[in-house]
């Protein structure tokens, strides 16, 4: 399962490599809360696990990281488990720590997750 829906960068998009045995159901995003380079997706085993696969180029402005936290408000209401993966770019998270600058970037993106 993959995307390409790069709009501003040649190259990029995620990918989900997975055994062929697993099922794996590709989940459709609403227009307002797609996003390039994002995969919303259900494993079922012997229960359901959301994923959202996202990459955050590092010049992405705030716009783009609102819109992730709708789309993370949206995905997380499902009643299955969640698990948010990706490359964020965000150096100035500390997650060891639990600690986040003031940029508004950063900070939005931290108290969203």
């Amino acid at each position: 399962m993959f995307t390409d829906h790069c709009e501003i960068h040649t190259g990029g998009g995620v990918a989900i490599f997975y055994k062929k045995s697993l099922h794996l159901k590709n989940i459709q995003i609403t227009q307002e809360l797609a996003l390039p380079e994002t995969i919303v997706c259900e494993l079922s085993l012997n229960i359901t696990f959301r994923l959202l696969l996202c990459y955050r180029a590092p010049d992405y402005d705030i716009k783009h990281v609102n819109k992730l936290s709708s789309l993370l408000t949206w995905a997380t209401s499902c009643p299955h488990i969640f698990i948010f993966l990706g490359e964020f770019n965000l150096s100035h998270i500390n997650w060891t720590l639990n600690e986040c600058t003031t940029e508004p970037i950063h900070a939005t993106f931290y108290n969203a997750v």
